[in-house]
């Protein structure tokens, strides 16, 4: 999420581990999605 967007949902303070945990679950449903 880049800070234009962060600024856009008025959460510039948003905690950063869920941006991780966020991008996280991006690529483990990538991964599952590829398994089948």
């Amino acid at each position: 999420m880049s800070t234009m967007e962060k600024k856009e949902l008025g959460q510039e303070d948003y905690l950063p581990w869920f941006e991780v945990f966020y991008k996280l679950l991006n690529i483990l449903a990538d991964y599952t999605t590829k398994q089948q």
